[in-house]
């Protein structure tokens, strides 16, 4: 096997095979996945990755591990195997920290084979209903979502391994989860299935690690694993405007908003004509209750993609915490039909309970439990609206057990903080994410370590897929 040596990307993170080492926090990461390292361990490894694969002599490791302390040559040798041992436990095919006899160590990372003119996307045989079914998922209706998925299966037919095709049906399930145009636990397992399958194909396909980040997100709560596949998103493809967006969620969700408004600025950056960036940047500003300059960023979404439904939303969410309800209306009016439903019957609801319009606030209500799917995170802030603190509490506590998306949105929304304030302990509760659960059936089960991007199965599960 040929060998390359680590190389080190801009940012102070060192990547060597599907690793990415950050060099200030000593924090490891394999496909977006901690790697536990002890604190020696992840002193050796720093030093061996800083020298990019120039070997490192004993004595030199054993002064900068131990100082003037006296330490053995077994208690290097230890270090190096229990390094060599945390590695192999996530790449097992690996060779990464090499002996130099007589001399010490060195780093290296295998590598990676140039893609022939055969292989290119668009010759394989899946190119073409793939192509179809990005040209449907624009639509964004039902039945343009109903169309992708099957376009996306029979690419998938033909090439079972083709990563885009994977990565593109994960995204459709993505989104219609969000959108409640499937039912949330089957878009989950569905996107989270695909997701796993192009990563272990292709470990550095950029497009899955945004769309990990925000299923990890928007599903399950989980604000450490979804800024690990964020960060992986970003140093696998720092210009991807999708990186960005994941970025700039889960550093939301985090309650960074430094963070958030960094990362949306250089989304906007990159590209400013963007409606979707733009509109990124008023979300940014809208969490941190920054209404007037939020909606000027709105504004000008809308004007650059009118029917940009994020945009649009937030929008009529600032005129609405800025008590413009008849503005508010306006905006929800343009919202297409199939678009966030859910949240659009809350804010309609909940500019209903401001206006002590209770006929119109129940009937708003009503709509949201005959929709085919749980709603109670929408349902919730209706509740606020009205002054029902407890019935909302009962409702995010009803969504902690459901895989209902958005449960997140309860600690950061400004629609929520009423409830921030009254009942910290469910808050504190939601910030810790949703317990561990199947990936197919959603019971709970205990998180096994591995691959962030591992379907995990319960028993009963397992065997089923077998």
């Amino acid at each position: 096997m040929n060998d390359i040596y680590a190389e080190a990307p801009v940012g102070g993170d060192i990547r060597f095979g599907p690793f990415f080492l950050n060099v200030s926090s000593r924090r490891l990461r394999h496909n977006a996945t901690t790697v536990p390292l002890k604190p020696k361990e992840a002193e050796l490894l720093v030093l061996l990755a800083t020298s990019l694969g120039k070997a490192v002599p004993r004595d030199e490791i054993m002064e900068s591990l131990w100082g003037l302390h006296k330490a053995t040559d077994y208690a290097l040798s230890q270090t190096v195997y229990r390094l060599r041992r945390a590695l192999e436990n996530f790449d097992p095919t690996g060779d990464y920290v090499r002996t130099i006899p007589g001399i010490g160590y060195h780093l290296v990372a295998p590598t990676i084979a140039n893609g022939t003119f055969d292989s290119l996307a668009f010759r394989d045989p899946a190119f073409q209903p793939y192509q179809q079914a990005m040209l449907h998922f624009k639509g964004r209706t039902q039945s343009h979502i109903t169309e992708s998925i099957a376009s996306f299966e029979a690419a998938l037919a033909i090439n079972p391994t083709f990563v885009p095709a994977l990565t593109g049906l994960a995204k459709v399930y993505v989104s219609a989860g969000v959108r409640s145009l499937v039912e949330p636990l089957t878009a989950y397992y569905r996107a989270k299935n695909a997701l796993a399958r192009a990563i272990e194909l292709d470990p550095t396909a950029a497009e899955a690690f945004p769309l990990l980040s925000m299923l990890t997100l928007f599903f399950d709560a989980d604000l450490s694993r979804a800024r690990d596949a964020a960060e992986q998103a970003v140093l696998l493809a720092p210009q991807s405007a999708q990186a960005h967006l994941a970025m700039v969620w889960q550093s939301l969700a985090r309650e960074d908003h430094a963070a958030a408004l960094t990362e949306a600025d250089r989304a906007l950056r990159a590209n400013p004509t963007d409606a979707h960036s733009m509109a990124l940047l008023g979300i940014a500003l809208y969490m941190l209750r920054r209404y007037d300059e939020a909606s000027g960023y709105f504004a000008e979404s809308m004007r650059l993609s009118p029917l940009y439904a994020p945009g649009i939303f937030y929008c009529a969410c600032t005129y609405y915490m800025s008590g413009r309800y008849d503005d508010a209306h306006v905006l929800l009016n343009r919202m297409p039909g199939s678009e966030m439903s859910s949240r659009e019957i809350a804010v309609r609801g909940c500019i209903a309970a401001r206006q002590g319009n209770d006929a119109a606030r129940k009937r708003f209500e009503a709509e949201l439990a005959a929709l085919p799917y749980r709603c109670d995170v929408s349902i919730a802030a209706i509740h606020i609206a009205s002054g029902n603190l407890d019935a909302a509490a009962a409702s995010l506590t009803e969504a902690l057990e459901t895989r209902e998306p958005g449960l997140f949105l309860a600690t950061v929304d400004p629609m929520y903080e009423p409830l921030q304030t009254s009942h910290p302990l469910l808050i504190s509760t939601i910030r810790k994410g949703r317990r561990s659960r199947c990936d197919r059936c959603a019971i709970s089960i205990i998180r096994a370590d591995g691959p962030l991007h591992a379907v995990r199965l319960c028993a009963a599960c397992t065997t089923a897929t077998n």
